[in-house]
């Protein structure tokens, strides 16, 4: 009978993403099922996670990748175009009201259209295994922790000073963006918690004790290996197979993002703490306005600072995979004193239509 309300310490859960009991998750007969199984099946010992149907749905990513957006947007004009009707024959202050309510529906429809296109795209992305097929060019391998999926990136205007005029956009996104065009397909391990392959790199899912013979395999396949630099075991245990596997010239260490902008000092401290016997040559301690970190043949890490990138955005073709990566990614990385002014332009523009809406109203 003690069986049959206890659970086993071989059949324990794993440890929730959110950091609570599993207990105190809305779990219901599941997590009764669960406790059961040790006494209904002697050799149920162990837990396993059902499976995630991630296969791609082409149909359906079609249709909110494409048709919805297009269907808000025909919505969207529509009702403008009815509100611009009906206020044109109202007073001043309505009609304002009119207008406001107009430029409302635009952006909610925008935004909607967007969400629903990313989520469309997810649905339809492909995985790692079909992109190495389609794809005969050796990849480009991305190793990072997955709570930096979701980091940012935002283009700089002077010493890699913020710019919030202009919309943040995934990292990994990013380099997935430039990289594939010019060197090859993009791949990385994929988070076993995801529902839907995130947006970037091509993702592998893989069961715990396969993981770490996928990283071996595609790492002597890889032109080049990407490492953005975190402090969790499973990548510090990446970043050592990389120094054993591959060679210097195919490695590129990308600094850690902050959650706002530019590089989480700090959290690139840690990395360098853990992974001092790592690299045989020691990282810089100090990184000034620096993005990236390439290495020579000795694995002595070289900074490249912002200043550094206008004079490699231009290599011949015939280059190494790792120099044509660092000029594709010159442009974004450099600084873009335009996006200061493109800022108070934006910035005018909404003050005198605030007045504007002001002036009417009164």
């Amino acid at each position: 009978m003690a069986s049959l309300i206890s659970v086993s310490r071989a059949t324990q859960f794993p440890p929730s993403p959110d950091g609570l009991s599993p207990w105190r998750r809305p779990c219901g007969k599941w997590c009764l099922g669960v406790s059961l199984a040790p006494a209904l099946d002697p050799c149920a010992m162990s837990y396993r996670p059902a499976p995630v149907d991630r296969r791609p749905r082409t149909g359906r990513g079609f249709l909110f990748a494409w048709l919805v957006p297009v269907l808000l947007a025909a919505a969207a004009f529509v009702g403008i175009s009815l509100a611009f009707w009906i206020s044109s024959g109202l007073a001043g202050g309505a009609r304002a009201v009119g207008w406001v309510g107009a430029a409302a529906v635009l952006s909610l429809a925008v935004w909607l259209g967007r969400q629903s296109h990313r989520y469309g795209r997810r649905l339809g992305a492909r995985d790692a295994t079909d992109a190495l097929r389609r794809d005969p060019r050796p990849p480009v391998v991305l190793l990072r922790s997955f709570a930096d999926d979701e980091t940012r990136f935002r283009p700089s205007f002077k010493r890699g000073e913020w710019s919030g005029a202009v919309p943040a956009q995934r990292y990994e996104e990013m380099l997935a963006s430039i990289l594939q065009p010019t060197l090859g397909p993009v791949v990385a391990i994929g988070d076993p918690r995801d529902r839907l392959p995130d947006l970037g790199a091509a993702r592998m899912y893989l069961p715990d004790e396969e993981w770490q013979g996928a990283v071996l395999d595609l790492l002597q396949r890889a032109q080049l290996v990407i490492v953005h630099a975190g402090d969790t075991e499973g990548l510090l245990w990446e970043t050592a197979r990389v120094v054993e596997l591959v060679p210097p010239d195919k490695v590129l260490l990308s600094l850690p993002r902050a959650p706002r902008h530019g590089v989480d000092r700090a959290r690139y401290a840690s990395f360098r703490a853990a992974s001092r016997s790592t690299f045989p040559k020691a990282l810089p301690e100090q990184i000034s306005d620096a993005e990236l970190v390439c290495f020579e043949a000795d694995w002595t890490p070289r900074l490249l600072t912002r200043s550094e990138f206008k004079s490699r955005r231009r290599v011949p073709f015939h280059h190494k995979p790792r120099e044509q990566a660092i000029s594709a990614l010159a442009q974004t990385f450099e600084d873009k004193p335009f996006l200061y002014w493109y800022r108070i332009v934006i910035l005018v523009v909404a003050g005198i239509a605030f007045l504007w809406v002001l002036t009417q109203l009164s």
